[in-house]
């Protein structure tokens, strides 16, 4: 994926899909620094995979009450 695209990809996740304030911030602060390096890279992505996770055990944790 180009840059170009992961930048119009976040574009469009931030217009069409309802997030957290925090979620929001980060998508945002991703889409104004760019990661340059592969390293930057794989801190961005764990920090993504961290915060996804996050989500699905907070909706679980719900699920088990509902």
């Amino acid at each position: 994926m180009s840059k170009d695209e992961f930048i119009k990809e976040i574009d469009r996740a931030l217009e069409n899909f309802q997030m957290s304030p925090e979620m929001r911030e980060f998508l945002t602060n991703l889409k104004n620094n760019l990661p340059l390096t592969e390293a930057d890279r794989f801190k961005s992505y764990t920090e993504r995979m961290d915060r996804i996770l996050m989500t699905i055990s907070v909706v679980v944790e719900f699920s088990k009450y509902t």
